[in-house]
């Protein structure tokens, strides 16, 4: 049924810079870099605080997604720097894939945002995301940010958890209070939409509390 989302996504198009479809850093404009790097940075210095949190309550499963916002909704509210309102980044969590798990080629239904991924646990195996010919492997590169329009898939052959931060940026445009009053207004048919995108994974939207000493 995406199909029928064509129109609309190239009324997008029009509304917002060259899409290059994989993107660095750099292209982005600098207040949306700001932000970017200020996520990222929390889950660097928070790596393993996250991932306890995240073993403690993805049990078992083949996917997990451990969400903090999705769509501007907030969810899980153990890390406090996330807690608050951004202006460009929409969506926050963490994708958790078993050992040997991966995903069969696929691609998102709109072209509104864009998706950041950043591995935690980079090892040298055959783990890696892949959108149209490019291939990036997490141990040379633990950062990748595409257009989730694109066909894509994303593997782990590895004898452990892959965990990646997942993040949904508004498109770069001159107009971003527009592109993300769109996505508001669309953000709660997108939920259903995801939840047939996200029917093999095991949403988590709110943690187990921590345990106190007696």
């Amino acid at each position: 049924f995406t199909w029928l989302l064509s129109p609309f996504n190239l009324i997008v198009d029009l509304l917002c810079y060259r899409n290059p479809g994989v993107w660095k850093p750099e292209q982005f404009p600098e207040d949306y870099q700001r932000e970017i790097s200020e996520v990222l940075g929390v889950f660097k210095a928070r790596k393993d605080e996250i991932i306890a949190d995240i073993d403690a309550n993805f049990g078992a499963g083949r996917r997990g997604m451990y969400v903090y916002q999705w769509y501007g909704k907030h969810k899980i509210d153990n890390v406090p720097e996330f807690n608050k309102d951004y202006k460009y980044i929409k969506t926050i969590a963490v994708s958790v894939f078993s050992k040997r798990e991966s995903t069969s080629w696929h691609f998102g239904p709109l072209r509104l945002s864009l998706r950041i991924l950043y591995n935690l646990i980079p090892v040298q195996a055959e783990i890696f995301v892949q959108c149209g010919s490019k291939k990036n492997y997490w141990y040379d590169n633990p950062l990748f940010i595409f257009d989730d329009t694109l066909f894509h898939r994303s593997v782990n052959e590895y004898d452990g958890r892959r965990y990646c931060v997942f993040v949904d940026i508004i498109r770069p445009s001159p107009f971003p209070k527009l592109i993300g009053g769109l996505l508001a207004i669309v953000s709660v048919s997108v939920e259903r939409i995801n939840s047939v995108f996200y029917k093999n994974w095991k949403m988590i939207g709110s943690s187990k509390p921590k345990a106190t000493a007696n």
